[in-house]
This record gives C-alpha cells, sequence and structure tokens, in this order.
C-alpha cells in the first residue's frame, strides 16, 4: 500500500495543533465552552513552536512547500472554525451572533490566506502584516473569564464588540512584530495564566 506522501514528523506540531481543535469542538458541544477554550489555547502553543521544531528536520523542497500548505490549513482550524463554535456558545446561540461569525470567519480566513501567499517574503520574516489570526486564543479567554464576573446577560456585547474588533484588525494592512525569544516566554505565561482563569470560571 502507498500512501501520496510519506510521513511528514516534521508536521508533528500541527498536527497535535489540528487535533487538539478537532476535540476542543467536540468537548464545546459537550461539555461547554471552557473546554474548548482550553484545546484552543494548546493548539496556539502547537502553532507558536511549529515553525522553529520543523526546521530541525532535513527536508525537501516539496517537504518544506507542504509544510507552509499544511500550517495554513491547520490554522483555519485552529482560530477559525474552533473559534466559530466558541463564539456561538459563548453568545448563547443568539441570532445577533450569526452575522458576526460570518464577519470574523471571512476576515479570519483572508488573513491566513494572506499570510500564505507572503510566506516566502521578505518583510514576513520580521512582521505580520495585520494581526495574527492567532490572537483570538488571548481574546477569547480574556472574553469567556469577563463573562463569567459580569453575567451572562452582559455576554452580547463583552463578546460581540472584541470579536468585531479582531476580526477588523486581521485585515487592516498594519504591521505586526513577530515575538522574539522573551516574547515566546511572555506568551507561555500567559497561556499558564489564562488556562488557570479559564479552569476557575468554569468548573
Amino acid at each position: 500500500m502507498k500512501f501520496i506522501i510519506r510521513p511528514q514528523f516534521s508536521a508533528l506540531l500541527s498536527y497535535l495543533g489540528m487535533t487538539a481543535s478537532v476535540a476542543g469542538i467536540f468537548l464545546t458541544l459537550k461539555y461547554g465552552p471552557y473546554t474548548g477554550l482550553l484545546c484552543l489555547i494548546f493548539a496556539t502553543i502547537c502553532d507558536l513552536f511549529d515553525g522553529t521544531f520543523a526546521r530541525r528536520f532535513k527536508r525537501t523542497d516539496f517537504e518544506k512547500r507542504f509544510g507552509i500548505h499544511i500550517d495554513s490549513l491547520a490554522d483555519v482550524l485552529n482560530f477559525v472554525a474552533l473559534p466559530v463554535f466558541l463564539i456561538i456558545f459563548m453568545m448563547d446561540g443568539s441570532l445577533w451572533c450569526v452575522p458576526l461569525i460570518i464577519l470574523y470567519a471571512g476576515c479570519g480566513v483572508t488573513r491566513l490566506a494572506v499570510f500564505s501567499a507572503e510566506a516566502d517574503a521578505e518583510t514576513s520574516k520580521r512582521y505580520f502584516r495585520g494581526v495574527p489570526a492567532a490572537y483570538v486564543a488571548l481574546l477569547l479567554p480574556l472574553i469567556y473569564i469577563a463573562q463569567a464576573h459580569l453575567g451572562r446577560g452582559a455576554g452580547l456585547f463583552v463578546c460581540a464588540a472584541p470579536v468585531s474588533i479582531l476580526s477588523i484588525l486581521f485585515v487592516l494592512d498594519i504591521r505586526v512584530r513577530r515575538p522574539g525569544p522573551v516574547g515566546y516566554i511572555v506568551i507561555l505565561l500567559l497561556a499558564v495564566a489564562l488556562s488557570a482563569g479559564v479552569l476557575y470560571a468554569g468548573v
């Protein structure tokens, strides 16, 4: 039996992130958004290090291109599909979330498509164009924690306004510097703090 491509161990973190996101959709449906938010945070950590991890392997030009595409497709699951499910639940399935998730999904996939198209550009090595889609993993846990303190009645506005702003920031032509070593440490600390806050608010 022959497969279309041999196992790509260099893409392991991308696959782990996708696995977490698919699991997050199921867990959100079954247990509520706090479980999906934890999966989103984990998927974001995988995305943060997948490029560094992949470069440790000796790869052909095809395998490098494959890695770029699998990363972009994983990002659609991690930072568009799973967040859409989370937004629906965090807004209690209100009809008002329909235009919001359409706006978010449209801006999100546009942002990821531009990132993929510019993957080889010199400026892309130093800056992101537009706010990275992964920032949703910072915003949604904060919204969830805020809702736990403000009450579900405030959920519509507390969720709708920040998500709308983030969606627009995805596609605004602004430069966001890529994180350096200190930035990676800060992101990891934020991931731990947000995970603890989500657990406290959800359990």
